[in-house]
């Protein structure tokens, strides 16, 4: 199938960024379920972090091959780590950054690390002690995907539940980004569409030299 999309996609010039996804539940987010129960579970059917691993090899590599003239971009978490177990692997992190260094020497230049939670009350970089230090420590290939979004949430997701405008609100999580030295940020259409100041704020801070 993924060879498939890329003969199909592959030379469409408006096709820059291709998302590759192996260690979620739900959608592209790194999602593995990992409460004790789960990773009971998830040993009785013969979990290893190598199988996984491979695995995420096995769909990166794919991609690369389909799409020689795209990025391709790899969406991180962590599999969670408790001090008293049982875990998943040796780290929290030891999966996601496994397949990275793997991609990144597989494929030079052409893997971008991801998180798809920025938000205004995203911890400013570097966030030692926190899952989005994994993502500052990947650059300079990094990118942030919007948590939600801003232009008429009445909840106010990505102010953490406080009402403000939504403008100020996408513009505060656009420096957090930026303060990452982020390359790529993946903002909601509808934010697109109806802050275009903002928008375009976040433009041309992401290319400038």
């Amino acid at each position: 199938m993924i060879a498939a999309l890329g003969a199909h996609f592959t030379n469409n010039p408006a096709v820059k960024i291709v998302g590759a996804s192996f260690a979620n539940s739900q959608s592209e987010d790194w999602a593995v379920p990992h409460t004790p129960a789960d990773v009971t579970a998830w040993f009785a059917g013969g979990y290893t972090s190598a199988k996984m691993l491979a695995a995420g090899k096995q769909i990166i590599d794919a991609t690369m091959a389909a799409f020689p003239n795209q990025y391709v971009t790899l969406s991180v978490g962590t599999n969670g780590h408790l001090a008293s177990g049982p875990n998943l692997d040796p780290t929290a992190n030891y999966v996601a950054h496994n397949a990275v260094l793997d991609a990144r020497a597989s494929w030079p230049g052409r893997l971008i690390v991801q998180k798809n939670t920025l938000a205004a009350f995203t911890p400013a970089a570097p966030a030692t002690g926190t899952v989005w230090a994994f993502l500052f420590n990947s650059g300079p290939d990094i990118g942030g995907q919007m948590l939600y979004w801003c232009f008429g949430d009445t909840t106010y997701k990505v102010n953490g539940g406080v009402p403000a405008d939504p403008a100020i609100v996408l513009r505060n999580a656009v420096d957090i980004g930026l303060g990452y030295q982020m390359s790529y940020i993946e903002i909601y259409r509808t934010d697109v569409l109806n802050l275009p100041v903002v928008v375009a704020y976040a433009h041309d801070a992401l290319t400038a030299p």
